[in-house]
């Protein structure tokens, strides 16, 4: 399913982009070039983030106990990159170049690229969402900067009448936005790289009172959901009554791991640590 929101939103992407920068050669506009670029960003992050799921699907192996989630995390830096460099071109050329007249196909073309990226990137937000997938929210975010950005090229088209030099300006707006969304894009992947952990406490205390129903589990602690991209690995300490015997904790352990696979369709992986306690759960 991530795939195929991705698709549809390369797709989209593509489109506008290649309708901007034509349109902007077309009339002489700076702004809407650099929103066509923008745009273009778009396109490459769908690009890219369609074969970062592949290989992030990739089946664990000797060398990645774990499988390759965390490949998505890489994929999503470079596209940072890639998003910060041209933002910064974009900027350069917003000083560099003549002022140039106000043509009605400006706002004709930002207006459908306001409509039809707004109903992208809520589409794409609310899969991600759904899905839980960092790629697709990444990718959500950067559609939805793509509107701001639109809604400056429409500002500088009204503006021009008045200003000559309204393109210039809406031309560097939009290049700092495209960097901002450039930055949170890489610190947020950085994070993920370093290791962070699912924060939703809906989603914790689901999964930890699926532990607790076993009614020989007394009661768990260090308890960490770890992301590896588009699905967990989960961590937790379980304390057990110190009357079971190993093979019947064994038993239990392999019992818990299978039902949180089974119910949970993004945590591929389980590490459940036992501690033995003397009491049972209603002593204590």
């Amino acid at each position: 399913m991530v795939t195929l929101v991705l698709t549809r939103s390369l797709i989209v992407n593509a489109f506008l982009s290649l309708m901007k920068i034509i349109a902007g050669f077309w009339v002489s506009s700076r702004a809407l070039i650099a929103d066509g670029i923008h745009s273009l960003s778009d396109f490459l992050t769908d690009l890219i983030s369609i074969g970062g799921v592949k290989l992030a699907n990739k089946k664990e192996d000797a060398k990645h106990p774990y499988g390759h989630g965390k490949i998505e995390y890489l994929l999503c830096m470079g596209i940072s990159i890639i998003i910060l460099s041209l933002s910064i071109t974009l900027l350069i050329n917003s000083f560099t170049t003549k002022n140039t007249i106000p043509h009605i196909g400006v706002a004709i073309v930002t207006i459908v690229t306001i409509f039809l990226k707004f109903l992208l990137s809520s589409y794409i937000l609310n899969r991600g969402k759904k899905y839980k997938g960092d790629i697709l929210i990444a990718s959500g975010h950067e559609s939805m900067s793509d509107v701001v950005s639109s809604l400056v090229v429409l500002a500088s088209f009204g503006l021009s009448f008045v200003f000559s030099y309204a393109d210039k300006i809406a031309c560097g707006i939009i290049s700092i936005l495209i960097f901002i969304t450039g930055v949170k894009i890489l610190i947020q992947n950085i994070s993920n790289i370093l290791g962070s952990q699912e924060v939703n406490e809906e989603i914790i205390n689901e999964v930890q009172n699926n532990i607790l129903k076993n009614k020989e589990v007394l009661y768990l602690d260090n308890f960490k959901l770890l992301k590896y991209g588009s699905y967990y690995k989960c961590e937790v300490n379980i304390y057990l009554d110190g009357k079971l015997t190993v093979a019947k904790a064994n038993n239990l352990v392999e019992k818990i791991k299978k039902d949180i696979i089974i119910n949970y369709e993004k945590i591929k992986y389980v590490d459940i640590y036992v501690k033995a306690l003397k009491k049972s759960r209603k002593e204590k």
